[in-house]
């Protein structure tokens, strides 16, 4: 089956919409911020407290991840109807993947906090939830050339070799 915009749930594209809105909210903060604009200014402009913009910029400052651009991002603007399937598909198939690892040195590596996510995380997190079709999961996995030890075979094919005749 072929996902398309129909197929999601009035709360899936609520939940992208809210997604969307806070990274794109953030991104102007972070470029008001960094162009000098005091957090009174900003606050004024997005009808916010002072108090949570400066929240927002030393959030900011110590996680700049938060306003890097990653696969989530993508799918949310495919799940809101921003962005065709095959658009989905094409980006998502050529973007430099990073996979999670276990552990920060010094956390309980049982707590949520010890998997440090990657961007193939996004990728599989939107396909268990029923973003992305397994179809489109299967060609970008294949397009995207992950290491075998990231993929099951049915994604790569067997990495088992077969004995000589």
């Amino acid at each position: 089956m072929t996902a398309t915009m129909n197929d999601f749930t009035p709360r899936q594209i609520e939940v992208s919409s809210r997604q969307l809105a806070r990274m794109r909210w953030r991104r102007e903060i972070d470029r008001a911020h960094r162009g000098g604009e005091p957090p009174a200014s900003i606050a004024e402009r997005f009808d916010s407290s002072v108090k949570e913009i400066e929240s927002e910029i030393r959030i900011l400052e110590n996680r700049p991840n938060q306003i890097v651009r990653r696969p989530k991002e993508i799918i949310h603007e495919y799940v809101v109807g921003e962005r065709s399937r095959d658009d989905l598909i094409k980006n998502l198939s050529d973007w430099p993947y990073t996979y999670g690892e276990l552990g920060v040195s010094g956390t309980n590596p049982l707590s949520s906090d010890a998997w440090n996510r990657g961007t193939w995380d996004d990728v599989t997190h939107a396909e268990m939830n029923g973003l992305i079709d397994e179809d489109a999961f299967k060609q970008i996995a294949r397009a995207a050339d992950l290491p075998a030890s990231v993929f099951p075979q049915w994604v790569n094919g067997s990495t088992r070799k077969e004995p000589a005749a």
